[in-house]
C-alpha cells in the first residue's frame, strides 16, 4: 500500500503588492519599495544551471545533467557531424567535380565546406560519443574544425579529451 497522499496542497506566499516608486534623479528605472521576504513554506531543490553546446541545462546532484531539449532538437556538434557525412556522401556521388562547385551549389564558402568535412576524419568512437551527447565539456565545433587535429585516432582522443580506447 502506498503511504504517500495522492493530493498534496502547498500554499506559497502571495507576492507583495507594494507600489513601486521611481528612483531618485528622475530616471526611467523603478525599484521595489521594500524587498520581498517569503513568509510561508519553502521548497528547496538542489540544482545548478549550466550550459552545454549553447543549450541551457539543469544539473542535479543525484541525476547529473537533466536534458531539457525538446524532442527532435539536436546537439550542434551532432548536427555538424551529420552534415559532414551527408556532404561527403554527396561529394562522393561525383555530381560536383570540386569542393568549390559543391560550395557554390550550397550557397556557402569553400573554406566552410572544407572545415566541416574534416569532421568525417574523426575517430569512430569520438563521432559516436558526439552523436550520443557524451562529448567532453567545452568541446565545440570551432575547436574541432579550427585545430590542427592529428589524423591518428589516439592523437585525436588526447587532443579533444576523450578516453583512450583499448
Amino acid at each position: 500500500m502506498n503511504a504517500t497522499p495522492a493530493n498534496i496542497a502547498v500554499e506559497f506566499p502571495a507576492l507583495p503588492s507594494t507600489p513601486r516608486r521611481a528612483t531618485k534623479g528622475g530616471g526611467a528605472g523603478f525599484r521595489e519599495a521594500e524587498p520581498f521576504v517569503p513568509s510561508g513554506p519553502m521548497v528547496f531543490i538542489p540544482m545548478r544551471l549550466g550550459r552545454r553546446c549553447g543549450r541551457k541545462l539543469v544539473i542535479t546532484p543525484s541525476a547529473g545533467v537533466a536534458d531539457d531539449a525538446t524532442p527532435g532538437e539536436k546537439n550542434p556538434l551532432a548536427q555538424a557531424v551529420a552534415r559532414a557525412h551527408a556532404w561527403r556522401t554527396m561529394m562522393d556521388s561525383g555530381k560536383w567535380p570540386s569542393q568549390r562547385d559543391f560550395a557554390r551549389h550550397l550557397g556557402t564558402e569553400r573554406s566552410y565546406v572544407s572545415r566541416i568535412m574534416r569532421l568525417t576524419l574523426l575517430a569512430p568512437d569520438i563521432i559516436e560519443a558526439i552523436l550520443d551527447g557524451r562529448e567532453p565539456p567545452g568541446l565545440s565545433i570551432d575547436r574541432l574544425v579550427h585545430s590542427d587535429a592529428p589524423l591518428d585516432w589516439p592523437g585525436q582522443r588526447r587532443l579533444f579529451g576523450f578516453p583512450a580506447v583499448g
